[in-house]
This record gives C-alpha cells, structure tokens and sequence, in this order.
C-alpha cells in the first residue's frame, strides 16, 4: 500500500514537472508573439519561466530516482566487492538525505517566513513571496521521501542503487 502512495506520488511530480515545461513554453511562445505583433511585454517571462525551470527540476527529481535516471559515476562501485559497495551505496544515499532534509527544512522555512511577513516579489506583477517556492518545497519533500525509501530499500536487501543505475545506461 505504502509502496503505490510513493509510487504515485513520485509519478504526480513528474507529470506535474511536465506540466510545468507545457506552460512555460507556452508563456514564452505568448511573450513572443506579442512582442512581435503588438511590441508589447509582460515583462514577467524571465521571472516566470526561472521559477518554473526551479520548480520542474525538482519535481520531476523523485521519479528520476525511481527510473535510475540520476547522474552517477559507476566506474568506482565497479571494482568494489559486494559488502563495500552496499555500504558505499547507503553512504551516498544518507549523504543525499542529509542534504535534501537541510535544503527542504531551509526551503520550507524561508517560504513560512515569507508567508508569516506578507512579503511580496518585486515585479511586475506582485505574487506573495511564498508563491514561488511551492513547487521547490513540494519537490523537494517528495525527493527527499524518494531517497528514503531507496536508503532502505538497499538496507532491506533490495536492488542496489548503483546496480539500478547501471541498468539505466
């Protein structure tokens, strides 16, 4: 049960990520025609367009996990013996963890900060401040879910995460 929620929820990032990339291209295909036909701007496409190439990178990162699609350097794990290259593998992951947990806590933080101080981005187009980040936070939680389950599915026994990589080459 637990495994089909997890499952699910990595493959609503993705599809989320690809919605993302759909109305980013679309904004800027818009921003486009309208500087040429009329010679107007919203003046808003860069900010936009940042903001949803932060949010797709992370959304779209729990299934790149899932799929064994993250960048990773084998050539090492290789000469490794079995039991090594197990410990290897969970150090990695733990390593990621750590980081993720610190990157989403501080992400989480600075978007309650902005919430709680009614703060307000600085363009054209004044959004609250908290706005932006949801998809950054929303991602990043549910990559950091994603590198859980992989940290124990290695504990387990299952696949290892460098096997699954290579396989993915």
């Amino acid at each position: 049960m637990l495994a089909r929620i997890l499952a699910a929820t990595a493959r609503f990032g993705e599809i989320a990520a690809g919605a993302v990339l759909v109305a980013m291209t679309a904004y800027m295909l818009v921003e486009i025609v309208l500087r040429w036909t009329l010679g107007v701007s919203s003046n808003e496409v860069v900010e936009f367009v940042g903001y949803g190439l932060a949010t797709m990178t992370f959304l779209g990162a729990a299934q790149t996990v899932r799929d064994g699609g993250m960048l990773r350097i084998n050539l090492l794990l290789y000469f490794l013996p079995e039991g090594v290259r197990k410990a290897f593998d969970l150090l990695c992951i733990a390593i990621g963890i750590f980081a993720m947990s610190f990157v989403s806590y501080y992400y989480c933080a600075d978007m309650y900060s902005s919430y709680v101080r009614g703060y307000e981005t600085e363009g054209v187009i004044a959004l609250p401040l908290w706005v932006p980040p949801l998809g950054l936070v929303l991602g990043s939680v549910l990559f950091l879910v994603e590198m859980v389950r992989q940290f124990i599915v290695i504990m387990i026994g299952g696949e290892r995460f460098a096997e699954s990589m290579a396989e993915a080459t």
